[in-house]
């Protein structure tokens, strides 16, 4: 932390100390027959805030205090009991009680304030914008076939300020499918996305054109050096998927700044709890629900999830003290054509499933892990070294075309 910020900080917890004591006297005001009328918390904040010349107990007294009043005598304890307006008078085990009480809720705001500043600090400053995305694509009902071409058919993104941690822009567009032109009435029911919507969008790369014109409008993707961002998603499945199958159907080059991720249920499981499976709501519905957040629209409805992946990584920041960080990423794999693969024989299915998949009995992680195997990028895990040191940046498999 650099003396700016820290000076910033001290004078925020003397801000704090002066909120207490005006609500403390308030309190006493009350209990001696005064006013009952008290001008309330946010408003003495906000009063002690605009005031050029506060004063109040030093972060580092606070600390030093609470760390020695086992040691204090009771003479050191009256003085120090007066100075905050305590009652000086009993035992010494009285007052020693009195003193640590006190100490020990000012101690535990310093340090979970400090906590959060230092938690926002570090995320402000590795990214100037978080792009919470959630894509959704064609689908049939039968889940397990492995040759089903899945095409992005809604395309939003939600941008979070990493200086306020707020949404301060939206971005939508459906995506006309051309393998698979008509949508099933499953993949409706489930997106909520009508043949009407994708026969009057753009194809996906005119639709990707315009979310990169809408970032660039922020100053991302080049227009602005300051202007750092990460892709924020419930899941791997809309990159390693979705984008991936999307870039390679129209031969597009996959940029760098989309083939990394901050997975926030991954984070979420790390910091939080493990999200049970088998209750049929998803992973965005449990997290939601966890963290106090009430959900925007119905479950699969893209831009509506998009909105929730946001909520979800700002919570896990400002309530929770979560270090929001790249962990994810896809990394072509060495030798593969850069294409969509062709259809799968019965036999090569059958083949695929016994290498790939570490569930026998489970024939959906059985097709999906084949699904994946047969792509040229494949999913890496990435660790907070490989993160702080930006060696996730590498792409050791590119070729010249992809670099």
């Amino acid at each position: 932390m650099n003396p700016r910020d820290e000076q910033l900080l001290s004078d925020y917890y003397e801000k704090l100390t002066i909120v207490s004591e005006e609500v403390e006297k308030e309190e006493r005001r009350g209990e001696s027959g005064g006013s009952s009328l008290r001008k309330p918390v946010e408003n003495t904040l906000e009063t002690v805030l605009s005031s050029e010349n506060d004063q109040g107990i030093c972060p580092k007294k606070v600390e030093r205090l609470f760390r020695r009043i086992t040691e204090m005598s009771a003479a050191e304890m009256r003085v120090e009991l007066k100075e905050i307006h305590k009652s000086p008078h009993g035992s010494t085990k009285d007052l020693r009680h009195r003193l640590r009480m006190f100490y020990r809720k000012e101690f535990a705001l310093i340090q979970a304030k400090r906590d959060e500043t230092r938690t926002r600090m570090k995320n402000r400053k590795r990214f100037r914008y978080l792009v919470a995305m959630d894509i959704e694509a064609t689908c049939e009902s039968e889940i397990n076939d492995v040759n089903y071409q899945h095409e992005t058919i809604e395309l939003p993104a939600v941008l979070v300020d990493c200086d306020t941690f707020t949404i301060i822009d939206k971005f939508r567009t459906y995506v006309k499918p051309e393998i698979n032109p008509k949508i099933s009435e499953f993949c409706t029911n489930l997106t909520h996305i009508s043949q009407a919507d994708v026969d009057a969008a753009p194809t996906f790369p005119e639709a990707w054109s315009r979310l990169l014109e809408w970032m660039s409008r922020h100053g991302m993707m080049g227009t602005d050096p300051e202007a750092s961002f990460a892709v924020v998603t419930d899941g791997p499945n809309d990159v390693q998927h979705f984008l991936q199958r999307s870039f390679l159907q129209y031969n597009m080059v996959i940029p760098h700044e989309f083939r990394h991720f901050i997975n926030v249920k991954k984070i979420f499981e790390q910091r939080i709890e493990t999200l049970i499976k088998g209750d049929g709501r998803t992973s965005i519905a449990k997290m939601c629900q966890r963290l106090g957040i009430e959900m925007e629209g119905m479950a699969h409805e893209g831009i509506m999830d998009a909105i929730n992946v946001a909520q979800i990584a700002i919570a896990l920041v400002l309530n929770n003290n979560c270090d929001l960080y790249i962990n994810q990423k896809i990394v072509r794999k060495r030798n593969r054509p850069l294409r969509l693969p062709p259809p799968v024989t019965k036999e090569e299915l059958k083949s695929l499933d016994e290498r790939v998949s570490h569930h026998r009995n489970n024939q959906k992680a059985n097709s999906s892990n084949a699904a994946s195997s047969r792509l040229p990028f494949e999913l890496k895990t990435v660790n907070k070294e490989e993160f702080n040191t930006e060696a996730y940046w590498d792409c050791e498999s590119c070729d010249d075309r992809q670099t």
